[in-house]
């Protein structure tokens, strides 16, 4: 069970390294909107470590936190439509966008691009 454990790990993390060592920055406040992204079942960064991230920014009305349903530490590559959706409406809420954005459908495992988002 831990082999299989660590071979998924391997396959699956951003670096052989995570379930070793998590780097830990000390929390500074930002003076400018931030998107905060995660996923639900991320084994590398739990919802929780990342309400603590966002806890000293709290009173900056421009941090957002958004947690994606699923697809675990690369869930920008496995849900990219859910992505572009949260990103395009941080971008509006935050009114730094000119030109009108349309969401395009689904688009079947690969990433989109800002060109792709924006028309």
């Amino acid at each position: 069970e831990l082999i299989a454990l660590l071979e998924r790990d391997l396959r699956t993390a951003l670096s052989p390294h995570t379930l070793y060592e998590h780097q830990r920055l000390p929390p500074a406040p930002v003076a400018m909107p931030l998107l905060i992204c995660g996923s639900r079942d991320d084994i590398t960064r739990s919802p929780q470590r990342s309400q603590r991230l966002a806890t000293p920014w709290h009173r900056n009305p421009g941090i957002v936190q958004w947690c994606c349903p699923g697809g675990r530490h690369f869930f920008h590559h496995v849900c990219p439509h859910l992505v572009a959706r949260q990103i395009v409406s941080f971008w509006q809420a935050i009114g730094s966008l000119a030109a009108p954005v349309t969401v395009l459908p689904p688009v079947s495992r690969s990433l989109l691009t800002i060109s792709d988002v924006i028309e």
